[in-house]
């Protein structure tokens, strides 16, 4: 009967009369170096045995589909007397197959990756980088530095390599695998400099693999597009603030004189002064946001250790003549002697605006409480009011300038539209953040994180 080519062969009879007559003639000493023989050809077998059951527990894992069809492929064969060398053939062929479609599927990735127009980055857990696309080198001029061209060559590694220490993105990826919110802008400098928009986000693997996915974002142009807008706003409202300033002057000068008995024409004179004077404050609000913007690097802000107590009762103080004919009672609850690093006036004009704001929505008898306390490493400022509350669909959006819940109530409040875009950009300014907590009927609280 024929053999394949994985069948053993078995020693025939003849064989083991030969080599039992040989040992009894060759003596003892024949004898047991023959069984020693014997014995490691044995280990031997049982070592390979070993392996290839390691080998097939490997291949078992990686590819289970293929092999429990090859093992249904054996059972057929062996109940239809097929050959084994036959049935593994098919096997192999599965398994080409599927190394095959996983290649395919590989390279399709690679390139769909490789073509991104936005840059890739692939951190381990140790925050050390494992891939970056070509997109992802370009952005950080790691392969302009490639003098033969190689997109994957040493030169353009150690030039990713600088390019993440420079720019501090592995400690950008460290903070995405602790889960921590990770975007920023980064700037990057040049003949023609960049802006790159960064995000951070933790991935895993299975149970010993996990790290970050870095992804660059090319913002240049929304960057220019904000300066421009920016300049615009600084230019429009400094050529607007003087003509305004005199009309409402003027208008309040004729107000106060004798020089317009007539009833009906004090009226229009009331009225010209009240939105003058508006929009004069939509100017200065307006100026101050310029200001703040530019200054969001922090070069032209100083910052120093201030008692926060101080600023809050400057800020109840301005506010008390808008609270007293509205009934409404400010308090104050600040811990002593606690001190934050911040521009003092910048954070007095924030909860300024912030009481101010709670002021216009609260019914007459309530109360407004400003809390100053601190939170792990974070100072914070609370300002808690018993009005009307803000519905959670608005929550999102009261940051932006000019955006108003009740536009006709806050415009009767001599509100700008601007107060909370105010504060948050203060805010950011300082490292911080403002949040809102609020219910209709139930209330609001703004709280102001500056970082201690």
């Amino acid at each position: 009967m024929p053999r394949g080519p994985f069948s053993p062969a078995r020693p025939t009879g003849v064989a083991v009369t030969v080599i039992a007559l040989a040992a009894a003639a060759a003596g003892t000493g024949f004898a047991m170096h023959a069984w020693q023989h014997v014995a490691a050809t044995v280990a031997g077998v049982l070592l390979l045995c070993c392996l290839a059951a390691a080998a097939a527990s490997a291949l078992w894992r990686l590819y289970a589909g293929p092999a429990v069809r090859g093992a249904r492929l054996l059972a057929g064969a062996a109940g239809h007397g097929r050959p084994p060398a036959a049935t593994l053939d098919v096997l192999a062929a599965q398994v080409r197959e599927r190394l095959d479609h996983f290649e395919r599927s590989h390279r399709r990735l690679q390139a769909v990756i490789r073509d991104l127009p936005h840059g890739v980055l692939v951190f381990d857990g140790d925050a050390n980088l494992l891939e970056i696309n070509g997109t992802g080198l370009a952005m950080l001029g790691a392969r302009e530095r490639d003098g033969d061209g190689d997109g994957d060559g040493p030169m353009v590694v150690a030039a990713a390599a600088r390019a993440v220490d420079r720019y501090d993105l592995a400690a950008l990826a460290q903070r995405a695998v602790r889960g921590e919110d990770t975007e920023v802008d980064i700037s990057i400098p040049g003949a023609e400099p960049r802006w790159l928009r960064v995000r951070g986000r933790p991935f895993s693997g299975d149970a010993s693999e996990h790290g970050a996915l870095v992804v660059l974002h090319d913002v240049t142009r929304l960057h220019h597009l904000e300066q421009v807008r920016r300049d615009f706003v600084d230019n429009v409202s400094h050529e607007l603030r003087t003509p305004f300033t005199l009309v409402s002057g003027f208008a309040e000068t004729l107000l106060d004189g004798d020089m317009c008995p007539n009833p009906e024409a004090r009226h229009f004179l009331e009225i010209i002064h009240k939105h003058s004077t508006r929009v004069s404050a939509i100017i200065d609000d307006l100026l101050l946001l310029a200001h703040i913007e530019r200054a969001e690097d922090r070069s032209g802000i100083t910052f120093e250790d201030s008692l926060l107590a101080p600023v809050i009762s400057a800020a109840l103080l301005s506010c008390g003549r808008t609270a007293e004919p509205r009934g409404v009672t400010l308090q104050e609850r600040c811990e002593a002697g606690l001190t934050c690093r911040m521009n003092a006036l910048l954070v007095e004009q924030a909860v300024t605006n912030l009481v101010d704001n709670a002021i216009k929505y609260s019914s007459r008898d309530t109360r407004v409480t400003v809390r100053g306390f601190r939170r792990g490493g974070d100072v914070v400022v609370e300002v808690i009011d018993t009005g009307i509350g803000i519905a959670g669909e608005h929550q999102q959006r009261i940051f932006e300038r000019f955006y108003r819940v009740d536009a006709a109530r806050s415009r009767d409040s001599g509100g700008t539209g601007l107060g909370l875009a105010i504060v948050k950009h203060i805010a950011g300014v300082h490292g911080g953040e403002v949040t809102v907590r609020s219910a209709p009927g139930g209330g609001t609280t703004f709280t102001l994180h500056l970082p201690g």
